[in-house]
Order: structure tokens, then sequence, then C-alpha cells
């Protein structure tokens, strides 16, 4: 199941930011890449649950950082 976030922050950070930074591939996430952009990619508002989830795959999650980096 995909987890829900109440807040976009709050999505950013535990499905962007922290998957990054987990990576070992950049050191610093918000100077290395455009993470506002990804987000806009990557997470989506649902109006019904009033909640922000990631609906990327790891496949294109991975190309929209790539796309990003600064």
């Amino acid at each position: 199941m995909n987890p829900s976030y109440t807040t976009r922050d709050e999505a950013t950070v535990r499905k962007i930011t922290a998957p990054l930074e987990a990576s070992s591939v950049i050191s610093d996430t918000h100077r290395d890449l455009d993470v506002d952009a990804i987000a806009d990619e990557v997470l989506a508002f649902d109006p019904e649950t009033q909640s922000f989830r990631c609906v990327s795959t790891t496949d294109t999650f991975w190309e929209s950082a790539q796309k990003h980096a600064c």
C-alpha cells in the first residue's frame, strides 16, 4: 500500500528527500536537485482523502530526479 501524507512537505521529505539522501548518490538534495519540480511530477493530491501520495514508479522517480539535477 502506498502511504498518504497530510501535507505536501511531509510527502516530499518522506518520498523524495529521504530516499535520495539514503541512496548516497546525492550529498545535498536541496542543493543538487530541484526538489519542488520532482515533487510536482511524482506527488499527487487526492481531494477525496485530502492527502498527498507518490504516484510514480521507481523508474519514473529516478528519471525525474535525473531530469531535475542542478
